[in-house]
């Protein structure tokens, strides 16, 4: 029998597609439970892996933005007396030049600020200075009525005590001519200074005159103008105070002067003279000197590092020296506190 090709071809393609025919049986019907009894109760069927998925291209990391500089704060400028005296005159100068709203306000509001830290620093003064007792203006000289009268006494007898102790160390001359009117007049002025005090006037005529009242002085008479000369008179009347053994003197008076002066004069030129203490002058004069550098020449001296670190110490330092005064109106309560 002749077999064509075709045939041939036909027979093989069948021989091929038997055994998948039956794997695709096989698959489509599978065994039951039963017939797979031997594989167990826990059996399980392995699962095949997946294939895996085509690694992805990994995109390429953005980078980051650069970071954003820290916005800066606006910067404060402290409107202080220092900030006002640079710049107020600058405002007032673009006041008057460009007289704009804005220029005129902001003129108008720096001196309303400046106004405003100087009522604050006015009050603030006048609260402290109304606790300070040390700097107190009454310690010198009181102003209330009730006060000032205590005050008024205090000083009579102080100015009686310290003229009295000018007496034990010097005296008073009394330069004249007989001639001179004002001369006249001065000696009642003279007579009622001895009254009040223990002192002692000489009267030196400088033409060998004499005058109505020279009864109360001892009177000399300078006829060859020795004392005249040494003293470098030039003018009548001249009153001055010499110590008793005649190496100190001042004048206190020339031409015609008021017996309240006369006192005022006499005691600042003995304190100068040594004749009185500096604290007979104070308790004599109707204004009471206390101050922090009363009693010495120069300048104080401070810690130079306690001055610079320590606020407080520069008032302590300063208060603790006017406490060292006897101030009207008070007494120490404890006389140790001194060695304090």
């Amino acid at each position: 029998m002749r077999i064509t090709k075709r045939f041939a071809l036909s027979v093989l393609g069948l021989a091929l597609s038997a055994p998948m025919l039956s794997v695709n049986a096989q698959e489509q019907n599978p065994p039951s439970f039963y017939e797979k009894k031997e594989e167990g109760w826990f059996w399980h069927e392995p699962i095949e892996e997946a294939e895996q998925e085509e690694e992805k291209e990994v995109p390429k990391a953005t980078p980051a933005p650069a970071p954003k500089e820290a916005e800066k704060e606006p910067e404060q400028v402290p409107l202080d007396v220092d900030w006002l005296k640079e710049n107020i005159p600058v405002l007032m100068k673009n006041a008057i030049n460009n007289p704009t709203p804005e220029n005129v306000a902001a003129y108008a509001y720096a001196q309303r600020l400046m106004m405003d830290m100087s009522s604050r620093f006015a009050s603030r003064m006048m609260d402290f200075m109304s606790l300070e007792h040390e700097l107190s203006e009454e310690n010198r000289r009181p102003t209330s009525a009730f006060s000032l009268r205590t005050f008024k006494d205090e000083t009579a007898k102080g100015l009686k005590t310290a003229i009295n102790k000018i007496g034990e160390n010097a005296h008073v001359w009394f330069f004249f001519r007989s001639d001179c009117p004002y001369c006249a007049q001065q000696i009642p002025i003279l007579k009622e200074l001895v009254r009040r005090y223990d002192l002692d006037v000489l009267a030196v005529s400088m033409d060998g005159g004499v005058m109505p009242g020279l009864g109360d002085f001892e009177v000399v008479i300078d006829t060859n103008y020795q004392a005249t000369t040494e003293l470098n008179v030039q003018y009548t009347p001249t009153v001055f105070v010499v110590s008793n053994d005649g190496e100190n003197f001042a004048n206190i008076a020339e031409g015609l002067t008021i017996l309240p002066d006369l006192e005022d004069r006499l005691l600042l030129a003995s304190k100068q003279q040594g004749f009185i203490t500096d604290e007979d002058y104070m308790y004599a004069t109707n204004v009471r000197d206390i101050n922090v550098v009363a009693r010495e020449d120069g300048t104080i001296l401070a810690d130079k590092e306690a001055i610079e670190e320590d606020t407080g110490y520069l008032a302590d330092l300063l208060r603790e020296r006017l406490r060292q005064f006897e101030m009207f109106g008070r007494t120490k309560a404890r006389e140790d506190l001194d060695e304090n």
